[in-house]
């Protein structure tokens, strides 16, 4: 019986295995999509951020400067 039961669980997980394999081959194109549509949104927001950054930086330069006593 444990026999059974060992090869019960093998091929079920082979089985699994090869499934999620098979799926894969066919979603790898939609997740490299996703991957570059994501790290392109990340570039994004950086770009953004970095702008205000400096926008900030302008004008507290700006400020400082006409505060000088």
């Amino acid at each position: 019986m444990e026999i059974f039961k060992n090869f019960a669980v093998g091929l079920s997980v082979l089985t699994m295995a090869i499934l999620f394999i098979g799926i894969s081959v066919f979603i790898w194109p939609f997740i490299l999509i996703a991957g570059g549509l994501a790290l392109l949104l990340i570039k994004f927001i950086f770009y953004i951020s970095l702008i205000i950054f400096f926008i900030i930086t302008i004008g507290y330069i700006v400020r400082k400067g006409i505060r000088k006593d």
